[in-house]
């Protein structure tokens, strides 16, 4: 549970890192798709995730790609410890808990096992409060964008197209021309 608690703060901190904002989106003006039989919204916004999904992940196996997250990951953790001077301390405590819990687990000792879920517990809230945290920072941004900018570089390469479904998932959600808040990057959710 300890690793999974490592993973998932990993994992929001990292989808924070990946939302793409309408700028971003806004930043190209592709051409409009074919006016075909076009599918109903909700049917083309899940293909069009489905296809950014995986561009991303062929994206993310890139050497390049795989080091700038490595090392946002790093200034992500860093951040994090400076908005809260504790936060090193409970992420070592969280890589723990796992080998803890299997032990607990394989020994029978459930006063023990459920005393370290609670504590699983509630470490992964104070994670999930933390992140927003950590992502307002100013300089934290700044990295998120221009790893967000490689990653779709990275996925450009891969498929031209990438800015005109991205611009074209934004309108369909609502985005710029709608006023409709940002949305996260394919395969950034919990």
């Amino acid at each position: 549970m300890g690793d999974v608690l490592v993973q998932k703060m990993t994992r929001l901190l990292v989808a924070a890192a990946l939302a793409l904002p309408s700028a971003l989106a806004a930043q190209t003006t592709p051409a409009a798709p074919p006016a075909q039989a076009a599918p109903a919204p909700q049917v083309e916004i899940a293909q069009i995730q489905a296809r950014l999904e995986h561009l991303q992940q062929t994206a993310l196996q890139d050497s390049t790609i795989l080091a700038a997250g490595e090392a946002l990951n790093r200034d992500l953790l860093a951040a994090a410890a400076t908005v809260d001077s504790t936060a090193t301390r409970r992420l070592a405590r969280a890589e723990t808990l796992g080998t803890e819990m299997q032990a607990a687990q394989q020994a029978g000792d459930t006063v023990r096992l459920a005393a370290l879920t609670s504590e699983a517990e509630a470490m992964a809230v104070y994670f999930d409060q933390l992140t927003p945290r950590v992502m307002a920072l100013p300089e934290v941004r700044t990295k998120q964008q221009a790893y967000v900018n490689q990653l779709i570089a990275t996925m450009t390469r891969l498929d031209p197209q990438v800015p005109a479904l991205l611009a074209r998932l934004e309108t369909l959600r609502g985005g710029p021309a709608g006023g409709a808040a940002p949305s996260a990057a394919p395969g950034s959710g919990n």
